[in-house]
Protein backbone atom coordinates (compact mmCIF):
# COMPACT_ATOMS: atom_id res chain seq x y z
CA UNK A 1 0.00 0.00 0.00
CA UNK A 2 1.39 3.66 -1.05
CA UNK A 3 0.32 6.86 0.27
CA UNK A 4 -1.75 8.42 -3.07
CA UNK A 5 -0.75 12.44 -2.33
CA UNK A 6 0.58 15.14 -1.38
CA UNK A 7 4.49 15.29 -0.03
CA UNK A 8 4.39 11.81 1.13
CA UNK A 9 2.84 10.16 -2.40
CA UNK A 10 4.27 7.10 -3.15
CA UNK A 11 5.83 6.07 0.04
CA UNK A 12 5.17 2.35 0.67
CA UNK A 13 3.17 1.79 4.16
CA UNK A 14 3.47 -1.47 6.03
CA UNK A 15 0.15 -2.83 6.39
CA UNK A 16 -0.75 -5.93 9.19
CA UNK A 17 -0.99 -8.77 7.63
CA UNK A 18 -4.01 -9.73 8.93
CA UNK A 19 -5.62 -6.46 8.63
CA UNK A 20 -8.82 -7.98 6.48
CA UNK A 21 -9.30 -4.72 4.75
CA UNK A 22 -7.64 -1.74 4.19
CA UNK A 23 -8.69 1.31 3.04
CA UNK A 24 -8.20 0.72 -0.60
CA UNK A 25 -6.03 3.65 -2.85
CA UNK A 26 -8.97 4.32 -4.87
CA UNK A 27 -11.28 5.46 -1.82
CA UNK A 28 -8.50 7.02 -0.27
CA UNK A 29 -7.53 9.07 -3.48
CA UNK A 30 -11.55 9.93 -4.14
CA UNK A 31 -12.36 10.88 0.15
CA UNK A 32 -9.34 13.41 -0.10
CA UNK A 33 -10.60 15.16 -3.52
CA UNK A 34 -14.06 14.99 -1.46
CA UNK A 35 -12.29 16.87 1.47
CA UNK A 36 -9.68 18.69 -0.05
CA UNK A 37 -10.42 22.12 1.10
CA UNK A 38 -10.57 20.91 4.54
CA UNK A 39 -7.31 19.31 4.89
CA UNK A 40 -4.79 22.40 5.73
CA UNK A 41 -3.28 22.72 9.08
CA UNK A 42 -6.21 20.49 10.05
CA UNK A 43 -5.96 18.21 13.64
CA UNK A 44 -6.81 14.99 12.61
CA UNK A 45 -8.70 12.14 14.43
CA UNK A 46 -7.98 8.98 13.03
CA UNK A 47 -9.83 6.22 14.73
CA UNK A 48 -9.42 2.19 13.91
CA UNK A 49 -6.21 3.50 12.26
CA UNK A 50 -5.14 0.16 11.11
CA UNK A 51 -2.06 1.12 8.70
CA UNK A 52 -2.61 4.40 9.68
CA UNK A 53 -3.12 5.19 6.01
CA UNK A 54 -6.22 7.84 7.00
CA UNK A 55 -4.47 9.87 9.03
CA UNK A 56 -0.88 9.44 7.37
CA UNK A 57 -2.38 10.53 3.80
CA UNK A 58 -4.20 13.90 5.62
CA UNK A 59 -0.54 14.96 7.34
CA UNK A 60 1.09 14.60 3.40
CA UNK A 61 -1.09 16.49 2.17
CA UNK A 62 -1.02 19.32 5.30
CA UNK A 63 -3.11 19.08 8.55
CA UNK A 64 -0.89 19.97 10.91
CA UNK A 65 -1.18 17.09 13.42
CA UNK A 66 -2.68 13.60 13.81
CA UNK A 67 -4.06 10.94 16.60
CA UNK A 68 -3.82 7.26 15.74
CA UNK A 69 -6.08 4.86 17.59
CA UNK A 70 -5.78 1.18 17.36
CA UNK A 71 -6.54 -1.66 20.39
CA UNK A 72 -3.83 -4.38 18.75
CA UNK A 73 -0.86 -3.64 19.97
CA UNK A 74 1.10 -5.17 16.60
CA UNK A 75 -0.80 -3.12 14.56
CA UNK A 76 -0.44 0.09 16.94
CA UNK A 77 3.56 -0.80 16.42
CA UNK A 78 3.05 -0.62 12.42
CA UNK A 79 1.62 2.85 12.61
CA UNK A 80 4.14 3.69 14.08
CA UNK A 81 6.80 2.23 11.84
CA UNK A 82 4.49 4.08 9.22
CA UNK A 83 4.80 7.51 10.63
CA UNK A 84 8.71 6.92 10.72
CA UNK A 85 8.99 6.02 6.93
CA UNK A 86 6.84 9.12 6.68
CA UNK A 87 9.09 11.21 8.34
CA UNK A 88 5.97 12.26 10.27
CA UNK A 89 6.76 11.96 14.08
CA UNK A 90 6.99 15.45 15.65
CA UNK A 91 2.89 15.34 13.97
CA UNK A 92 1.65 11.86 14.73
CA UNK A 93 1.33 10.12 18.31
CA UNK A 94 -0.27 6.91 18.51
CA UNK A 95 -2.73 5.06 21.32
CA UNK A 96 -3.00 1.72 22.13
CA UNK A 97 -6.62 1.60 23.34
CA UNK A 98 -10.25 0.46 22.77
CA UNK A 99 -11.70 3.69 20.41
CA UNK A 100 -14.76 4.07 22.57
CA UNK A 101 -12.80 3.89 25.64
CA UNK A 102 -10.45 6.24 24.29
CA UNK A 103 -13.08 9.16 23.12
CA UNK A 104 -14.04 9.63 26.80
CA UNK A 105 -10.46 10.57 27.61
CA UNK A 106 -10.85 14.42 27.18
CA UNK A 107 -7.23 15.17 29.15
CA UNK A 108 -5.55 12.85 26.19
CA UNK A 109 -7.42 15.22 23.35
CA UNK A 110 -6.74 18.57 24.55
CA UNK A 111 -9.00 20.20 21.84
CA UNK A 112 -11.24 19.69 19.60
CA UNK A 113 -10.90 18.03 15.86
CA UNK A 114 -11.90 19.48 12.43
CA UNK A 115 -11.65 15.90 10.68
CA UNK A 116 -12.38 12.59 12.32
CA UNK A 117 -11.85 9.40 10.61
CA UNK A 118 -13.83 5.77 11.63
CA UNK A 119 -13.18 2.90 9.75
CA UNK A 120 -14.93 0.16 12.14
CA UNK A 121 -14.75 -3.16 10.78
CA UNK A 122 -17.77 -3.92 9.26
CA UNK A 123 -20.82 -4.93 10.05
CA UNK A 124 -20.34 -3.61 13.82
CA UNK A 125 -21.81 -0.09 13.45
CA UNK A 126 -20.22 1.53 16.33
CA UNK A 127 -21.79 5.17 14.52
CA UNK A 128 -24.15 5.86 17.31
CA UNK A 129 -21.94 5.35 19.95
CA UNK A 130 -19.34 7.25 18.50
CA UNK A 131 -21.66 10.35 17.28
CA UNK A 132 -22.74 10.50 21.29
CA UNK A 133 -19.82 10.10 22.54
CA UNK A 134 -18.56 13.20 19.78
CA UNK A 135 -21.75 15.53 21.19
CA UNK A 136 -21.05 14.42 24.95
CA UNK A 137 -16.99 15.40 24.97
CA UNK A 138 -17.31 18.29 22.25
CA UNK A 139 -14.57 16.25 20.38
CA UNK A 140 -15.31 18.06 16.84
CA UNK A 141 -15.02 21.47 15.61
CA UNK A 142 -17.96 23.54 15.00
CA UNK A 143 -17.71 23.38 11.12
CA UNK A 144 -15.71 19.74 11.43
CA UNK A 145 -16.09 16.92 9.66
CA UNK A 146 -16.85 13.31 10.94
CA UNK A 147 -15.59 10.85 8.10
CA UNK A 148 -17.41 7.06 8.87
CA UNK A 149 -16.47 4.40 6.01
CA UNK A 150 -18.49 1.21 6.14
CA UNK A 151 -19.85 -1.53 3.47
CA UNK A 152 -21.73 -0.16 0.41
CA UNK A 153 -24.45 -3.20 1.37
CA UNK A 154 -25.01 -1.50 5.29
CA UNK A 155 -27.59 1.05 6.12
CA UNK A 156 -27.36 2.76 9.16
CA UNK A 157 -29.28 5.05 10.96
CA UNK A 158 -28.03 8.51 11.85
CA UNK A 159 -28.44 10.15 15.30
CA UNK A 160 -31.06 12.69 15.19
CA UNK A 161 -28.52 15.76 15.77
CA UNK A 162 -26.41 14.64 13.02
CA UNK A 163 -26.34 15.71 9.14
CA UNK A 164 -24.87 13.06 6.34
CA UNK A 165 -24.19 16.13 4.11
CA UNK A 166 -22.48 13.47 1.32
CA UNK A 167 -22.05 10.03 0.90
CA UNK A 168 -19.91 8.18 -1.61
CA UNK A 169 -19.88 4.42 -2.27
CA UNK A 170 -16.86 3.48 -4.47
CA UNK A 171 -17.23 -0.13 -5.19
CA UNK A 172 -17.85 -2.20 -1.76
CA UNK A 173 -17.13 0.96 0.41
CA UNK A 174 -19.22 3.80 1.51
CA UNK A 175 -18.53 7.03 3.25
CA UNK A 176 -20.46 8.88 5.29
CA UNK A 177 -19.53 12.65 5.65
CA UNK A 178 -21.13 13.74 8.62
CA UNK A 179 -21.97 17.14 10.42
CA UNK A 180 -23.39 18.18 13.93
CA UNK A 181 -26.61 20.06 13.59
CA UNK A 182 -25.65 22.84 15.89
Amino acid sequence: MKLTGGMGKGKRLAVPAYLSRPTSAKVREVLFQLISDEIQDAKILDLFAGSGALGLEALARGASNAIFVEKHYKVTEIIKKNIQTCSFDDKAHVFKADVLSFLTRKSILNSPFHLIFADPPYKINFLEKICGILDKMRLLEQDGIFIYELSSREQLSVPENWTVYKEKIIGDTKLLFLKQNL
